[in-house]
């Protein structure tokens, strides 16, 4: 066994162990990394055994899948004794919104330009915009007033629709007349920067060593490397889906976010591959082993 191989292993029992995996939010991990790229359908059984390792039992398992089909995140069908779960289309649309954020290059440097979104309305309509923009990194200026300086523009429509009040919304988009001061205090009064830089440094620390293993030669067997790369992602999406990926300008010095996404791109990169194999011998559909219906690596963590 190499020595990366023991700190996945390491690292696989101390998550499940001193930081239990919520079941629901792992299982919405494997399908978001290995699932969706295959058609979107997993057999039941196929998901049990792959999330055993991690402490997560069958009854958890079960338990996960009817509240995520409660939260409208899955459907199912069963085939005699079998039971698969695939995506809803509100969750495909949802899934392909965080996929993006998840494997995002690094932060493009600003256009000078700002979106701003107005809701006038207050209650419901308001809360709702407000609710559904802040999940995809937008900032409050005020009561009604949200904005970004450089949002995922279909994300945005999503949002918009997914509030039920997108008539009830003006968006506008102008170019900002500012300094590197005032943009980084506007955005340190906007989003919790503090709590999410803690969040990213939580994270290199947990898998800087394996990390050097891996840049260092060692090599993973597929069963590891995709445990290994359910991890990286999963628990890397608890950072980055609160990130607002804001450009350079608008983020403290040294940010450590930055260090961060250099981390997790330069970790999956080097798993990605064995970890394909793994999920083509482990991972079960209603025809049989799950085989990509495209490159399921397309557009991640792209090399800049």
């Amino acid at each position: 066994m190499t020595e990366a191989a023991k700190l996945v292993d390491q690292l696989v029992r101390r998550f499940a162990e001193s930081r239990p995996l919520r079941a629901g939010s792992f299982i919405v991990t494997v399908y978001g990394d290995s699932v969706v790229p295959r058609g979107g359908e997993l057999a039941l059984a196929s998901l049990i055994r792959v999330v055993e390792p991690f402490g997560i039992s069958e009854t958890l398992v079960r338990t996960a899948v009817s509240r995520l089909m409660q939260d409208g995140w899955l459907e199912g069908t069963r085939i005699g004794r079998r039971s698969f779960y695939r995506l809803t289309p509100t969750g495909a649309e949802r899934f392909a919104d965080a996929t993006r954020r998840i494997y995002h290059g690094p932060p493009k440097p600003w256009s000078g330009e700002l979106t701003l979104v107005l809701a006038p309305d207050a209650g419901a309509a308001r809360e709702a915009i407000r609710r559904e923009l802040h999940w995809i990194g937008f900032g409050s200026l005020g009561a009604g007033a949200l904005f970004h300086p450089a949002p995922d523009m279909e994300a945005m429509r999503h949002a918009l629709t997914a509030s039920g009040f997108a008539d009830r919304a003006l968006v506008t988009t102008g170019r900002a007349v500012s300094n590197d001061a005032l943009l980084r205090r506007l955005a340190a009064d906007a989003w919790p920067l503090d709590d999410l830089g803690r969040r990213y440094r939580g994270f290199t620390a947990a898998f800087a060593a394996v990390g050097e293993r891996l840049s260092a030669g060692d090599a993973l067997a597929p069963e590891p490397a995709l445990a290994l790369r359910l991890l990286l992602v999963h628990e890397f999406r608890k950072a980055v889906l609160r990130d607002p990926l804001l450009p350079p300008e608008f983020l403290p010095e040294a940010w450590p976010g930055t260090a961060a996404h250099t981390l997790a791109a330069a970790i999956y990169r080097r798993v990605a591959q064995p970890a394909e194999r793994a999920i083509e011998a482990l991972f079960e559909g209603r025809a049989g082993l799950l085989r990509a219906i495209a490159d399921p690596l397309a557009g991640r963590f792209p090399a800049t």
